[in-house]
């Protein structure tokens, strides 16, 4: 099983390299020159302060600070600006509110992603779950859209929606009423529908457009997962009727449910997991003692529902097929599972679980989106009671989406 999983691993480790992309794109310098290069393609979640390109896709690539940058475009993709500007520095964490309304800026050098650009240009910046946007026209230098929320009161809070004024002042629509603006959103999707609509009121040409950052959204599958599994137990404790028990393995089948969020960056490869299944087990241990020849028998009956929660990681092989691998924390709750001992038919003891956890970890590969084969190594049980026990199981996992 060690070797099994040290090949896994390593087969993993070998295809995630692979996935690997550089496409085509451009850079323009610092100096105003113009590269067209291969970029490495993160779809990011914070704004890069870097990029990694290759002139050509058998060159070694090399590293291109912020500082050398005037702009960077993937065609088909994303498309970044390199500019000094002022940026509030508030955070929307609860935790870390402050009272007072104002914005508190500092000037910085930033690669702002392009989301709509023509008369009038809307940028943003992300830097973990933190996102502001930016805006420019003609007469207009790069400025930030002002929202900051703040504590009102002891348990209150307010928001400093300045980008609505900032809004009405800079446009003049006929398509786009004052009541309207006082109603925009701080977020992603509304405000590039409000400045396609301004450029299209100016009867300015939309440049550039990035409806793939729109888009983003979690997407959910729901999975039904039956399966094959390969049970074995080794049990220790300090009672002598159930101490160093080896249970062999065994064959059991099983079923769950997987609800599966698929995570709207890095090019839709990472999803959360989370997978209630049914386990069970039932297997018998059975030992004569040479001198007396009394049997004794213990006899085991398992039955748990594992929540598996983990990340799963996808590489896709074409439009039809991808690879995947899991890893799992995965809580358990004994549903009245014990070890009963029996020495020549008479009852001597019983031991019962308690509710614990496990590890896993996984690779499969999934076919339209829709049907799915996995293998899956679970190990090292950790229980609440006064025993050591390692329960291993290796299961053949098939799925089919629901929706």
């Amino acid at each position: 099983m060690k070797t099994y999983l040290s090949v896994l691993l390593i087969s993993i480790s070998s295809i995630i390299f692979a996935q690997i992309k550089f496409e085509p794109g451009y850079i323009i310098l610092k100096d105003g020159s113009r590269k067209d290069v291969l970029i490495k393609n993160m779809d990011w979640r914070s704004n890069p302060t870097k990029i990694e390109i290759k002139t050509n896709e058998n060159l070694k690539s090399e590293i291109i600070p912020i500082e050398e940058l005037q702009l960077f475009e993937i065609f088909y993709s994303s498309k970044y600006i390199k500019s000094t500007v002022l940026i509030d520095e508030s955070s929307s964490d609860l935790s870390k509110l402050t009272y007072e309304s104002e914005p508190k800026f500092i000037k910085k050098d930033l690669l702002l992603k392009v989301l709509v650009m023509g008369e009038a240009n809307l940028y943003s910046f992300s830097e973990g779950d933190e996102q502001k946007f930016f805006y420019a026209t003609a007469d207009k230098n790069i400025e930030q859209l002002i929202y900051k929320p703040y504590w009102f009161e002891s348990n209150k809070i307010a928001y400093n929606k300045s980008y609505r004024s900032q809004l009405i002042k800079s446009f003049k629509c006929d398509a786009v009423s004052k009541e309207n603006l006082m109603k925009i959103n701080y977020r992603e999707k509304d405000l590039i529908n409000l400045f396609q609509k301004i450029n299209n009121c100016q009867n300015t040409e939309v440049e550039y457009l990035n409806t793939h950052s729109s888009n983003k959204k979690i997407d959910f599958n729901l999975n039904i997962r039956p399966r094959i599994n390969f049970n074995s137990l080794d049990f220790q404790t300090n009672n002598i009727e159930f101490r160093n028990l080896t249970f062999d393995k065994k064959l059991t089948f099983g079923i769950g449910l997987e609800a599966e969020f698929i995570l709207p960056f890095y090019k839709n490869k990472w999803a959360i997991l989370i997978e209630p299944n049914y386990v069970s087990y039932k297997a018998e241990n059975v030992s004569v003692a040479e001198i007396s020849g009394i049997t004794t028998t213990h006899s085991l009956n398992y039955q748990a529902l594992d929540v598996p929660i983990g990340v799963r990681h996808y590489m896709f092989l074409n439009e039809k097929s991808k690879l995947f691998i899991n890893a799992q924390f995965i809580p358990i709750f004994s549903l009245d599972s014990k070890i009963e001992a029996k020495r020549n038919s008479t009852n001597v003891g019983v031991i019962e679980f308690g509710n614990g956890t496990n590890l896993g970890i996984g690779a499969g590969y999934k076919y339209l989106d829709r049907y799915s084969l996995e293998m899956r190594y679970v190990t090292d049980l950790k229980s609440k009671g006064d025993y050591d026990s390692k329960f291993n199981m290796l299961s053949i996992i098939l799925g089919y989406k629901i929706f």
